[in-house]
């Protein structure tokens, strides 16, 4: 009992410490100190591998679909041994996933998680508030004016409100944590103009109130065919961009640049991933084809057709995280933790039993 304590106390080190240095490391000061960033997040990682190695224990069907998305993932060196950082980033997921696994509860990883993301926004504040950091401003081609707040792009204080705001919900599934996540986005908002994770939170709430109801199963894989089809509809709205340019325009071009980049990719590229041009894409499904490959995708797809997770708020959340993904790649980067937690209910076979599946969502109070 008390090595399973201690455990625990390290993991919870390991979640608190990796979501306090993945903001701090976003601001415009250390996005791009390369080295100092890897070294210390190697020294984060290791005493989580030592726990891994020597307490986990998973069932075989979900160490097998994890063997199997690391083996796809790695086909990307095919194209070149430099495209090995995009399996690390897939295997960065993977450990916390684990990490998550070998916890007493996923309520570890929200609580530390939570902490780490408040302090470190506390601290990146202050830092610019005592003039270390500054808050740059700039108006966008859309007339947006975007608040920096010492981060290298106004993007990552949404991005990570976004998921503090998420984990407090899923943490405490109560109205008092859904009333302060809704003011944290809102103000966030007005001073980002970050439209993707302000409208993406919207979509959380409507499909919170979706999957309340009956016919839970159901509701699920209606959700997860049409997010496949919107995939082939914006596939084909890429490949035809000069046929939509309103379109393109309110994507902020997105279009255009995932045109650019079918135009670029080889074949071997479209099938195993590694594609190198510094083109930006926007969209979680085409940077898995451009990083990892066609197969991958399917691969991904196939699994999110057969997800395990039966719980309301939770498949509001992975569908929110598959809306997301159709405006930024945040479905695989570990330094976004909303994309940890959507690897962990994606890979984690839920344990909800069978007869549980279409049981309503209850009314969430004040005294939970």
């Amino acid at each position: 009992m008390q090595t399973y304590s201690i455990k625990n106390k390290i993991i919870s080190v390991i979640f608190f410490l990796l979501s306090y240095t993945m903001v701090i490391f976003s601001t415009k000061s250390l996005l791009y100190q390369t080295q100092f960033k890897m070294f210390i997040r190697i020294i984060i990682l290791i005493p989580g591998i030592f726990l891994i190695i020597r307490y986990l224990r998973i069932p075989k069907n979900e160490l097998t679909k994890i063997i199997i998305f690391i083996f796809f993932a790695s086909l990307c060196v095919i194209n070149g041994f430099e495209n090995i950082m995009n399996t690390l980033d897939l295997l960065a997921l993977v450990y916390i996933v684990l990490l998550i696994d070998l916890s007493d509860t996923v309520d570890v990883f929200y609580r530390s998680t939570l902490w780490g993301m408040l302090l470190a926004l506390i601290t990146v504040f202050l830092l610019v508030y005592l003039g270390f950091f500054e808050n740059e401003l700039y108006i966008d081609q859309m007339g947006r004016i975007r608040n920096f707040f010492g981060f290298a792009n106004p993007n990552f204080l949404s991005l990570y409100t976004f998921s503090f705001s998420i984990f407090l919900y899923l943490h405490k599934k109560n109205n008092l944590s859904l009333l302060i996540s809704i003011v944290i986005i809102f103000i966030t908002f007005y001073f980002t103009r970050s439209r993707t994770p302000f409208f993406s939170f919207l979509f959380f709430l409507l499909l919170l109130i979706f999957f309340k109801k009956r016919n839970i199963f159901f509701k699920k894989k209606i959700s997860t065919y049409l997010i496949i089809i919107l995939l082939l509809v914006y596939i084909y709205l890429a490949i035809n961009y000069q046929n939509y340019p309103d379109i393109d325009y309110f994507l902020s071009g997105r279009l255009r640049l995932i045109n650019k980049m079918f135009n670029e990719v080889s074949l071997r590229e479209l099938a195993f991933g590694g594609n190198l041009t510094k083109i930006t894409i926007d969209n979680s499904y085409l940077a898995f084809i451009k990083n990892y490959g066609t197969f991958f995708l399917i691969l991904f797809l196939v699994a999110l057709v057969n997800v395990k997770e039966n719980r309301p708020h939770e498949l509001a959340f992975i569908i929110t995280m598959l809306i997301f993904g159709f405006f930024e790649s945040v479905l695989v980067s570990p330094a976004v933790p909303v994309s940890s937690l959507f690897w962990y209910l994606i890979l984690h076979g839920n344990k909800t039993s069978a007869n549980k599946i279409d049981t309503p969502m209850t009314d969430v109070d004040y005294k939970n």
